[in-house]
């Protein structure tokens, strides 16, 4: 999970047949390298709830140094929404306090995938 093309294309392959929006947690080790994923969320045609709280639980239960956030859009667009980009700045203020790094936030629309972190939205 060292390269952004890597990420993108992991997180296609888990998320692109999907027609419900899902959240996907990946955690990673100080050398990027992926220690757990897990369904983070599952919601409805065009939102799923995710809660800092509960992603914070599960990278200190893993001991992860890092997570990337992954989730889809099934309408195809790719664009993060603003509510995407304001979880995204809540997620990494509130996990940084816990000395974890929010290390990307990655939005999947069938074949194609947005970095936030390639955005400068992180």
């Amino acid at each position: 999970m060292n390269r952004p093309a890597v990420v993108r294309d992991f997180c296609i392959s888990l998320l692109s047949h999907e027609v419900v929006e899902k959240c996907l947690l990946l955690l990673v080790n100080t050398r990027h390298q992926l220690i757990h994923h897990e369904e983070a969320s599952r919601g409805t045609l065009n939102q799923t709830a995710v809660y800092p709280r509960e992603i914070a639980a599960t990278a200190l239960r893993h001991n992860a140094w890092g997570v990337i956030l992954a989730h889809n859009h099934p309408s195809g667009l790719a664009q993060p929404s603003l509510a995407d980009i304001q979880l995204t700045q809540q997620l990494r203020r509130g996990l940084a306090l816990l000395d974890i790094r929010l290390v990307d936030h990655i939005i999947v629309a069938g074949a194609t995938a947005i970095s936030l972190a390639e955005l400068g939205k992180l």
